[in-house]
């Protein structure tokens, strides 16, 4: 009976094979489950932190290439403030820019824990410790924060080479570290087509928005150039026209000069003309000649423009056959009307 009783306690393992079998799986599943990688992003602990380098490329990517592009499209927008055909595009650019931006560093990042930049450069930002992706938020508050490393002399940018966590001032600021994740095949070349396509684009953009200022200021160098140059011939002829008489012809010829005058100066140069010159002209037989030397413009844009002239002339006389000659500098003040530039100040000096 004792023999009995002892075999079936030994065989009674053997009697109830589905529950060893049950206990089998059950930890053959768990086994697996615990050895399972976990999803990227999910802040594993332990991972390995990313290397500066790595980090420094993808910040490259993700910021530093469109805030040039923004900038550059900026620039533009200020230097062109009165051409509204080259100003709005430009600020729609680097509104466009910003936002794909913050798309990324913000939204993308906080939901996933990587940029286009980190995935290409096979890394992710994660919260500590190991609790997944940071979040909108808290991503955003980790990109503003960057301020904190640049203020000390870029101090913060380089602390991650000495930091056992390899964190940034921004990093201890949210709580967040930057770790090495694997990165499949077919990510890493959805980053990269996104990323190579996005330089092209910033660089076309930036090459065309840089094409358009240049030659808007070339423009605008180029029309300054053409108003000086025509301002200092008007302002000559002008002052010729104005000197030059003969006693048989003053009347017509004064009158001829008084259309290239305006303003207060046009109604004094009448007056004084009518009551003194052409009665001094036709009394003493007075034949003046004046001819331009040179001259300097001292400003000039599409509406105003003041010139030095430098005048020779010469003056004969019913008494004095002989000509006299004389130089003299005048200031012209030239005023545009219409289409026509007109003498508004007439200044010897």
């Amino acid at each position: 009976m004792t023999t009995q009783v002892s075999d079936t306690t030994a065989t009674t393992p053997e009697t109830d094979p589905g529950l060893d079998t049950a206990t089998i799986e059950s930890t053959d599943i768990t086994g697996d489950a615990d050895a399972a990688e976990p999803p990227v992003g999910a802040g594993t602990p332990g991972s390995e932190f990313a290397s500066w380098r790595a980090r420094a490329l993808a910040f490259a990517t993700d910021t530093a290439c469109p805030a040039a592009v923004i900038a550059v499209a900026l620039l533009t927008a200020t230097v062109a403030a009165s051409d509204a055909w080259v100003q709005v595009p430009a600020v729609v650019v680097a509104a466009a820019v910003a936002a794909a931006t913050i798309w990324n560093i913000g939204y993308r990042q906080g939901r996933t824990g990587r940029t286009i930049g980190k995935t290409l450069f096979g890394i992710c930002t994660e919260r500590t410790p190991g609790a997944g992706p940071l979040g909108v938020v808290r991503a955003l508050f980790r990109e503003t924060a960057h301020v904190v490393d640049t203020v000390p002399l870029l101090v913060g940018w380089f602390w991650p080479l000495r930091d056992a966590r390899c964190q940034t001032f921004s990093d201890k600021l949210a709580d967040t570290v930057v770790v090495a994740a694997a990165v499949s095949d077919a990510d890493r070349s959805r980053a990269r087509t996104v990323a190579l396509g996005g330089f092209a684009l910033l660089a076309l953009v930036t090459v065309g928005l840089a094409a358009t200022q240049y030659t808007g200021e070339y423009s605008r160098d180029s029309a300054t150039e053409q108003t000086r140059a025509d301002a200092a011939r008007i302002a000559g002829d002008d002052a010729v026209a104005m000197l030059s008489y003969k006693p048989d012809t003053v009347e017509s010829d004064l009158s001829a000069a008084a259309g290239k005058l305006t303003g207060d100066f046009l109604r004094y140069y009448q007056d004084y003309t009518t009551k003194v010159v052409i009665p001094a002209a036709k009394e003493k037989k007075v034949d003046t000649r004046a001819r331009v030397t040179g001259s300097a413009v001292l400003s000039a844009d599409d509406r105003h423009a003041t010139v030095l002239v430098f005048i020779d002339q010469t003056t004969t006389t019913a008494d004095d056959p002989q000509p006299a000659a004389m130089s003299s500098t005048v200031r012209v003040d030239l005023v545009e009307i219409g289409h026509d530039w007109r003498v508004s100040q007439f200044e010897p000096i």
